[in-house]
């Protein structure tokens, strides 16, 4: 593992230049998203207007629910960027938590809706069945290519930067994709034929489905981190190996964990010491094991070590709070 020799302190903490790459990493995705978005709610919802297509106009109400998620992130960035105060010295990360898990929650909401209005609309179509017009194809096969590429490219940054909240956004773009493919399938087979139309209710009841299954996996991580899960066993082995190579440590043990926002944890745990070391020895190495792991650690924001005599006695002789 690479360490820095210097013995001097970045004169900012990588944690949190990583924190503002990642803020400006989504601030530049959402926006973009939400301008495609906008358009592709424009297209869908006139394509499904002027077609009669229920499938498409419920796609529309999909995308509709991707641009809210855009704006709710744009909005929360700004605050969750800014850094600790008095009122809150952990900072204000977890809005990113409170608006992924908000982002899974409109999803469920939009899926539910869906549900109910296919069915309405599955009646009608057994009543009075209608086929539609054949430049729907073409439509829903542009929309379908245009938010696959906005999924990939959303998510290539998201994994880049570590940021959960641009994990659901495109999450929301696939789910969108993959909504389209029943929407495409079931515009082609109606087109030009009233026997398949009722494929078009149908279609639109896979696509709540679909969401709903996408609503799990964003909100149940949020949720987790919400009620204080902690990081992953491969993270929190991370941590020990780190902390178990710095120099004049000997054990490590109860070590905490909860995330701040996102990928970002703050760590409490104990060193063991030699108990014969004075306590400005022992507050360098708490020292030493902060830094280590701000910058080898899994995106690690705040750290408090307590140190511990090797002698059997367990009363901190030095504590360091992590910026």
């Amino acid at each position: 593992m690479p360490r820095n020799d210097s013995g001097h302190e970045d004169c900012a903490s990588p944690s949190a230049t990583l924190q503002r790459q990642a803020g400006r990493a989504v601030v530049r995705v959402t926006v973009v998203g939400a301008a495609v978005n906008m358009l592709l709610v424009a297209i869908k919802a006139l394509a499904g207007l002027y077609g009669g297509s229920q499938a498409l106009l419920a796609d529309a109400v999909h995308s509709l629910g991707d641009l809210l998620g855009d704006l709710l992130i744009l909005l929360g960035v700004r605050v969750w960027e800014r850094p600790a105060d008095a009122g809150h010295p952990h900072g204000h990360q977890r809005l990113e938590i409170v608006i992924t898990l908000s982002l899974g929650l409109i999803l469920a909401g939009g899926a539910v809706g869906l549900s109910w209005r296919a069915l309405l609309d599955l009646q009608e179509v057994v009543v009075e069945p209608q086929a539609l017009p054949w430049i729907l194809v073409p439509v829903v096969a542009v929309v379908l290519a245009t938010k696959e590429v906005l999924f990939r490219w959303t998510m290539a940054v998201a994994r880049r930067h570590r940021a959960p909240v641009l994990v659901a956004n495109a999450w929301h773009h696939r789910s969108d994709a993959l909504g389209s493919l029943p929407v495409l399938l079931a515009v082609a087979l109606a087109a030009g034929d009233a026997r398949w139309a009722i494929v078009d209710p149908l279609a639109a009841m896979l696509v709540a489905l679909l969401l709903l299954r996408v609503a799990w996996r964003i909100a149940r991580p949020a949720f987790d981190q919400l009620i204080d899960a902690g990081a992953s066993p491969e993270e929190v082995a991370s941590i020990r190996e780190i902390v178990v190579a710095t120099a004049g440590v000997q054990e490590v043990h109860k070590i905490r964990t909860r995330h701040l926002g996102g990928a970002r944890l703050a760590v409490d745990l104990h060193v063991l010491v030699d108990g014969h070391l004075t306590v400005a020895a022992g507050h360098d190495i708490a020292t030493e094991v902060k830094r280590r792991l701000e910058r080898w650690g899994p995106q690690i924001s705040d750290v408090v070590v307590h140190v511990e005599p090797d002698d059997g006695h367990r009363d901190g002789v030095a504590e360091l709070r992590g910026a």
